[in-house]
């Protein structure tokens, strides 16, 4: 767990006993009225060492023609429970699926409906304490299940003062108080590129509304209001807001600049992790080959919708650096995982990994079309989309160089 005590102190990054001046300038926490901010300017990893994942996928679930646990898809979640077996949310056939660790189909529970552990949709997947809960956003409700899948409770998450929208849950305390964020309706805003602040909120364990505890700025979006209709996409290099909550603590990233900052629950920010690397440019070649990639979805859009996005688009001011990163994870250890941005489906993603004390230790290349969704001490679970768009869940081995260390 990140300590919440205050450092004074330049910390020294070392490599075993070979301490040097590059490796006092490589990393270093400061105070800053109370803050603790941790910078790295350098990995810690020697170039050729670190970790990195086997070759093979240990595990490799659904997908195949003749597979009897072939997944529908697309997955909502998926994640290794602490006695081994992996659970998946199956958001098209709106079931959980249980797999034992060679990928055998262990059980299913759930299915479309409106009765006691049934949902319209499933939109995310959390594992909390002892439980497990599922949110239907197009209810907003929420469905809890023992780890072994017997349904236990179901009840709809409250939409804060000034809301239009219920909280959208992204975990639970020990108390049992859920912890959620606000959305936003686009009818409520001009059209043009958009980034609203939304807020953090605390609720009952019946889902009521509680205390307010932090705004965040949001990502960012290319948003059509029409009057009577809105309708919203992804904007061209785009900022997105990664919230985890975990360990006790909200953690919070919005990919301006290489950092993630972690706040207590009394909104109070603790520590501020940070890479200290200058911001990428946008070539001419890749902002036009993202503009009309975009006009080609607009294309496949009905008339009015294809006209609203191709004007707000033409009009917006176009972005001239790209995002530090996309998204991050911390995993069971408690280390951070970001993704850096840039990466296209073809190609492999590269995740930086910063321990416990804040230090880079180095990037780890992920297979191209694979996303983690939960990072163990020895293995990396996520979704594969093949070339297809066909979606398994995958598990790769976590190789960890000691010498790397």
């Amino acid at each position: 767990m990140f300590s919440r005590l205050t450092i004074t102190l330049v910390i020294v990054a070392t490599l075993g006993a070979c301490a040097s001046e590059a490796a006092e300038e490589a990393f270093t926490v400061t105070d800053s009225a109370g803050v603790a901010i941790a910078v790295s300017h350098e990995p810690l990893w020697p170039e050729g060492r670190g970790w990195r994942l086997g070759g093979q996928p240990s595990v490799l679930i659904g997908g195949g023609i003749t597979d009897t646990s072939a997944i529908v898809g697309p997955i909502a979640g998926a994640m290794r429970l602490p006695d081994g077996r992996i659970l998946v949310a199956d958001a098209g056939a709106t079931r959980l699926r249980w797999f034992a660790d060679d990928g055998t189909i262990l059980q299913s529970v759930g299915r479309k409906g409106e009765g006691p552990g049934e949902m319209q949709r499933m939109d995310a997947l959390l594992h909390v304490g002892d439980s497990i809960a599922i949110l239907d956003g197009s209810t907003a409700r929420v469905s809890v299940f023992s780890l072994d899948g017997v349904f236990g409770r179901r009840f709809k998450m409250a939409a804060p003062p000034k809301s239009a929208f219920a909280l959208r849950i992204i975990g639970r305390l020990a108390t049992g108080e859920w912890i959620g964020r606000t959305g936003s309706s686009v009818r409520e805003v001009p059209s043009g590129i958009r980034r609203d602040t939304f807020e953090i909120w605390l609720s009952g364990s019946d889902g009521g509304v509680g205390r307010h505890v932090a705004d965040v700025l949001g990502g960012e979006a290319l948003v059509v209001n029409g009057g009577t209709w809105g309708a919203v996409t992804r904007a061209p290099f785009e900022h997105e807001t990664t919230v985890h909550f975990h360990d006790g603590d909200l953690w919070v990233g919005t990919g301006d600049e290489f950092r993630v900052d972690q706040f207590a629950l009394s909104g109070e920010l603790l520590r501020s992790v940070r890479l200290a690397e200058a911001p990428t440019p946008i070539s001419t070649s890749e902002l036009d080959a993202v503009l009309d990639s975009a006009r080609d979805h607009y294309a496949e859009m009905n008339d009015r919708m294809r006209e609203g996005f191709t004007r707000v688009l033409e009009e917006a001011p176009r972005p001239t650096v790209k995002p530090a990163y996309t998204s991050f994870l911390l995993d069971d250890d408690d280390n951070i995982w970001i993704a850096r941005y840039g990466s296209g489906p073809a190609l492999p993603s590269h995740w930086s990994v910063i321990d416990t004390a804040g230090r880079w230790l180095g990037d780890v290349p992920l297979p191209p079309g694979f996303e983690p969704t939960h990072v163990g001490t020895d293995e990396v679970l996520g979704v594969w989309t093949d070339p297809d768009g066909l979606e398994r869940v995958v598990a790769y081995p976590l190789i960890r160089d000691s010498t790397g260390m």
